[in-house]
C-alpha cells in the first residue's frame, strides 16, 4: 500500500494504525518512506479480520512530499487507516 503525504514540518511523528490481524498471521509488515525501510511495526493478532485495534509507533519524516509504503509478507491482515501527527519538540532548559 502506497500513500503520498505532504509533510509541512520535518520532525518526529506519532503514527497510528487501525488494523485487524487474523490469529494465524506470522508475517512481518515493513514501513518504508521514499523507498527506505524505517520500521517493522508490531501488530498483535486481534482474533479475526473484523476485530480492530489501534497500534501506535513513531517515525521521523523530512519536510515535503513523502511516499509512505506498508509492505507485508502475508495478507492475513487489514489496514483500516493510518494517521500521522507531529510530536512537539520539548524546549531545552538552560
Amino acid at each position: 500500500m502506497d500513500y503520498k503525504v505532504n509533510v509541512a514540518t520535518a520532525g518526529t511523528y506519532k503514527v497510528k494504525y487501525r488494523v485487524a490481524v487474523d490469529s494465524g498471521y506470522t508475517g512481518k509488515v515493513q514501513l518504508q518512506v521514499n523507498g527506505v525501510n524505517l520500521k517493522m511495526p508490531s501488530f498483535p493478532t486481534t482474533g479475526g479480520l473484523k476485530k480492530w485495534v489501534i497500534v501506535s509507533d513513531s517515525v521521523t519524516l523530512e519536510e515535503g512530499e513523502q511516499k509512505i509504503r506498508l509492505y507485508a509478507s502475508q495478507n492475513e491482515w487489514k489496514l483500516n487507516w493510518l494517521k500521522l501527527k507531529l510530536i512537539p519538540k520539548v524546549p531545552e532548559k538552560f
